[in-house]
């Protein structure tokens, strides 16, 4: 057998392709540096930078002349250590920027010196960026794309508008940012065992067909858990466990900056793919007040609500950000004298109080100067509406004359039309004749249609502001489709939440202080009361925790996938005797 063909053989298949029962560790050494400057070649769109078997074969046996075997690879690590067999990745680099590309044909092949001769290395330039623009909930977002893994912005940057932030999640961005996306499957294949990897390479394709489907099913779920998932439903990669570390590969981070036209704040966030939609909510949670905007929060929305954040159904969520918007448009300096006077006027009228908190003026005032008042609107009442009888020159002196039934379904009213104004110009001036025409017919004492009287009395009792904007609407329509919103605190049940808890009680990959966290979480929240401002912030709390149990289930369910042992009390006592001092 010619000894330089036994040695190609040797290298090839026992020491490149690691067909070998116990591989040395230059050999897992030399297998990560290949993946690496692969992932780098990737993300750089330069292929060249990593050599081909053939290559690899070459260089190891210009280094190590006279190895064929297992036996003769020991001695001479023994002789010389193993220093001399491990690849240097900026080596590799570096005969990239000289021009040199490697490919199939090696008649012409560079001649690879000894690591140990001292050789001059050339001064690399600086690693480039590019800017792209990328596609994101229709709208054009720009991005910057660094290729250089020593740094923390490796990978995409993107900067977000705040118009975008309420339609964002983790699993969302996967969805969009394809680049992203394929990023995660390139270094879950990296992470397979190599035997595995050129099968799973050829279904690369069908993985990220499921992959979307699973962050299309689950949308508040971290992406590496959809991908895990996705995995575990096809056949042939259901036994694969990866250990994703996106502290280590910045690349599979998202560099998210969040910007507002007119804002000098702007907010900095590394978008993890192991976070869920609660996690991303808590780093931009400072952004709800900041811009105004709203985001998802499970089955609700979290945002904007007068003057405070909320929790809310997705329906009245939207009646306040669109509120919002229109406030943000500005003041209709016209208007501005008039509402002014006339709420005051309503104001000084009396309005009815009880245990369900009043809109501040201010607020009712910055949405109704958004539009414009023709000055014969809303006139005044004056005592010229009740010339058939005694003159009513202000509401005290109607009061006088008025029966306590009467007095408080003004009152309502008042009230009624003092709110409407948060709806906007038509509730208000309909409202506004509404009371007016009530006044009238008291002052002429003729009867309160019985249909008014119920309608008006039932307004007090809605607790929900946005409720009794509803019930207004639907009140001045004339109409019987009135249907209170539920408030999110009270579809949250504790019973529910303890039972998505439950596998966990039990699971082996809960660390002991997890676990305790775990019960004081569920046991102050079933404490709480609802109403309490504190409520939220456990359930959030609570989220939070449940999102990170679900993902360790895939994360380190390996660790414990063999069964329980059973030990006898006996041996860990004799085990705490000999290793107690330690």
């Amino acid at each position: 057998i010619d000894p330089k063909e036994c040695a190609r053989i040797f290298f090839r298949e026992a020491v490149v392709l690691m067909n070998m029962a116990r591989p040395f560790a230059f050999m897992e050494h030399n297998d990560r540096v290949i993946q690496n400057l692969h992932a780098q070649e990737a993300r750089e769109r330069k292929f060249g930078l990593a050599p081909n078997e053939e290559m690899q074969v070459d260089y190891l046996m210009s280094v190590a002349p006279d190895v064929c075997s297992i036996r003769t690879l020991k001695t001479f690590i023994l002789e010389h250590t193993d220093a001399a067999l491990r690849f240097d990745p900026n080596y590799f680099i570096e005969q990239s920027h000289r021009g040199v590309e490697y490919h199939d044909s090696f008649q012409n092949k560079i001649q690879w010196p000894s690591k140990n001769q001292k050789q001059e290395i050339p001064t690399l330039t600086e690693k480039g960026t590019s800017i792209e623009f990328f596609r994101i909930a229709g709208e054009s977002v720009q991005g910057e794309l660094v290729f250089n893994a020593s740094q923390n912005n490796d990978g995409l940057s993107l900067k977000i508008p705040h118009t975008l932030i309420p339609s964002l999640s983790p699993a969302f961005l996967a969805l969009q940012l394809s680049r992203w996306r394929h990023w995660m499957l390139e270094a879950m294949i990296r992470e397979l065992p190599k035997v595995n990897r050129k099968s799973v390479k050829n279904q690369f394709e069908e993985i990220d067909d499921h992959f979307c489907v699973k962050l299309e099913q689950h949308p508040n779920a971290s992406p590496f858990l959809a991908l895990y998932e996705a995995l575990a439903e096809m056949k042939g990669l259901d036994d694969i466990h990866l250990n994703l570390n996106p502290e280590k590969e910045h690349h599979l981070r998202l560099h998210l900056s969040f910007f507002r036209e007119g804002y000098l704040e702007e907010k900095k966030v590394e978008l993890s793919p192991e976070w869920g939609s609660f996690r991303f909510f808590k780093e931009i949670r400072s952004l709800i007040s900041s811009f105004g905007v709203d985001v998802n929060l499970g089955d609700f929305r979290y945002g904007y609500r007068l003057h405070e954040n909320a929790l809310m159904m997705p329906e009245e969520s939207d009646f306040w950000q669109q509120r919002l918007r229109k406030i943000e448009k500005g003041a209709c300096q016209q208007s501005v004298m008039l509402i002014m006077n006339r709420l005051a006027f309503i104001e000084n009228a009396g309005l009815y109080s009880n245990e369900n908190p009043l809109p501040h003026k201010d607020e009712v005032f910055k949405t109704l100067v958004t539009e414009p008042f023709e000055p014969d609107e809303l006139d005044r009442f004056s005592h010229l509406h009740f010339s058939r009888s005694k003159k009513v020159n202000d509401f005290k002196a109607l009061q006088e004359q008025t029966k306590p039934e009467q007095e408080i379904i003004r009152l309502i009213l008042n009230r009624m039309t003092f709110e409407s104004g948060l709806l906007g110009k038509e509730a208000f001036v309909r409202c506004y004749e509404t009371l007016k025409r009530f006044c009238e017919n008291t002052r002429g004492n003729r009867p309160v249609d019985p249909v008014f009287k119920k309608k008006v009395l039932a307004f007090p009792e809605i607790s929900s502001q946005y409720n009794r904007l509803k019930y207004i609407e639907d009140w001045l329509e004339s109409g019987n489709s009135f249907s209170l919103v539920e408030d999110p605190m009270d579809l949250i049940q504790w019973k529910s939440i303890r039972e998505s808890f439950r596998p966990y009680f039990v699971a082996r990959y809960i660390k002991e202080d997890e676990q305790i966290k775990m019960r004081h979480l569920l046991s102050a929240l079933e404490k709480e009361m609802k109403s309490s401002n504190d409520y939220f912030e456990i359930w959030l709390e609570v989220q939070l925790l449940l999102e990170e149990f679900e993902y360790f289930k895939f994360k380190r369910s390996i660790l414990f996938e063999s069964d329980a042992l059973e030990v006898e009390k006996s041996s860990i006592v004799k085990l705490k005797g000999r290793f107690g001092k330690l």
